[in-house]
């Protein structure tokens, strides 16, 4: 059958006006990440957390300091990149029997800290003989980095319930049984949810990112056209995989168990709350599979470190091939009814 935009735009604006009319869900897809932002900025200090990192570069752990947790790094400009990025708090390499070399970050009050550890180590063994350097970089607090993994977790959980719950529920209720009766294709029907919810979290995203200034102001060091192109892309790659399971079900309670199933593992490893420096690499390898982690690392390399979306072209191509993906199998499974 023939793509119709009049079949597509009346599902499209009908899905719409089912989000804004529903003043609870719109009030809290605002409300929950300002309150997020107001709980951690201010309530919670963070940045006072005494787990410190250090990049150790070579293949064996310093055996002289047990102050911080030991990353190995096997590449010097590797660990300078992470301790730059605030995803150490200091480096150290060991350069003989007794003699450290450690960078720290000149704007990093963690990093500062660190380096008091280090100095406390090196004075209760005055065998320890330690030499400073410095790496340059802005100063980033744990709010700004907590921001856009809080974006990111608003889309995944507007994407998922806003696309697989809502269709599961009119499945359930008959209105997918009508819709078959109609003139309207999967097609329309499939493209319109997608659409509408892209522009709810589009809308949302613009609302919460503003309020979020006004309440902790925080920089933005790279383009804003880059930064909406990254969020963009990981809202259809999410919306796209509430399709699946959306695509047969019948059963609501079904539905909102498996999307609690995707949706937390995809929470823990993406990055939102805690950077996984330090995890097994399996668990780095898993994460790089999940839509969330990308929108996710897209957006905090744009914001806290200016990259460009030549930079971030892997994310850029995963979410895209992961859409597609996800788009296909949902649409190749999907039935208006359960017969």
């Amino acid at each position: 059958m023939i793509f119709r935009f009049q079949r597509f735009f009346a599902v499209f604006s009908a899905r719409n006006k089912e989000f804004y009319r529903d003043k609870g869900a719109l009030g809290w897809s605002l409300l929950f990440p300002i309150l997020i932002i107001i709980s951690f900025g201010y309530i919670f200090d963070l940045d006072e957390d005494d787990l410190y990192k250090a990049g150790v570069i070579g293949i064996a752990r310093v055996s002289e300091i047990d102050s911080f947790q030991q990353i190995l790094v096997q590449e010097k400009d590797a660990a300078l990149r992470k301790l730059s990025n605030h995803s150490v708090d200091i480096v150290l390499q060991p350069e003989s029997a007794g003699k450290i070399q450690y960078w720290v970050h000149a704007a990093s009050p963690r990093s500062a800290v660190a380096e008091k550890l280090l100095q406390s180590e090196a004075y209760r063994n005055p065998e320890l003989e330690i030499l400073k350097n410095t790496v340059k970089g802005e100063k980033a607090s744990y709010i700004e980095w907590l921001f856009p993994g809080l974006l990111a977790m608003n889309v995944m959980w507007m994407a998922l319930w806003g696309v697989g719950w809502v269709i599961v529920r009119q499945r359930k209720l008959g209105i997918l049984k009508r819709f078959k009766a109609s003139p309207l294709t999967s097609l329309e029907y499939l493209l319109a949810q997608i659409v509408s919810r892209l522009v709810v979290l589009s809308v949302t995203g613009g609302l919460i990112f503003g309020l979020g200034h006004l309440i902790y102001p925080f920089k933005t060091s790279g383009s804003y056209l880059d930064l909406f192109l990254i969020y963009i892309l990981g809202c259809f790659a999410l919306s796209a995989l509430g399709l699946i399971v959306s695509a047969r079900m019948t059963s609501d309670e079904l539905a909102s168990g498996l999307l609690n199933m995707i949706s937390f593992p995809m929470m823990f490893l993406s990055e939102i709350w805690f950077s996984l420096e330090g995890s097994s690499a399996w668990v780095h390898s898993l994460a790089r599979l999940m839509p969330l982690w990308h929108i996710t690392d897209g957006m905090r390399k744009i914001m806290l470190y200016g990259a460009d979306l030549a930079d971030l072209q892997g994310s850029i191509l995963t979410l895209v091939l992961l859409s597609l993906i996800f788009i296909s199998l949902g649409s190749f499974s999907f039935k208006w009814t359960n017969q």
